[in-house]
């Protein structure tokens, strides 16, 4: 961080290169590098923090970035030894992935790896 009287600047290296600010970075980026802070400041604070809560935390995110998004939680909820995650989103990456899912006014039925648990 870079802290002066007039500003409050995180740099980060994204696609290579060194940016100033997370604040240049595309907006699916800006997602990440919170979660990845919010991830940080958990292990920082609690070692019984168990169940991570998103709510349409991917909105910004192409279908690419939506991928990465899930591996990167997962990572993220292995480091901080996190059982359970709810998501609130509308995009079907999730279904993908091996989890449980609760689908409301769900529009495909190809879930891929996800175990529908209830259906609305």
């Amino acid at each position: 961080f870079v802290i002066t009287p007039d500003s409050f600047l995180i740099p980060v290296v994204g696609d290579g290169l060194l940016h100033d600010d997370v604040s240049s970075m595309s907006s699916a980026q800006r997602a990440m590098i919170s979660m990845i802070i919010t991830f940080a400041i958990i292990h920082q604070t609690s070692n019984k923090y168990n169940i991570v809560t998103l709510d349409e935390y991917d909105g910004c995110m192409d279908q690419s970035n939506r991928f990465a998004f899930v591996q990167l939680l997962d990572r993220l909820m292995y480091m901080v030894h996190s059982e359970q995650a709810f998501i609130v989103s509308h995009n079907n990456e999730l279904d993908t992935s091996a989890c449980d899912i609760i689908a409301l006014k769900n529009t495909s039925n190809e879930i891929v790896n996800g175990n529908i648990i209830w259906k609305f």
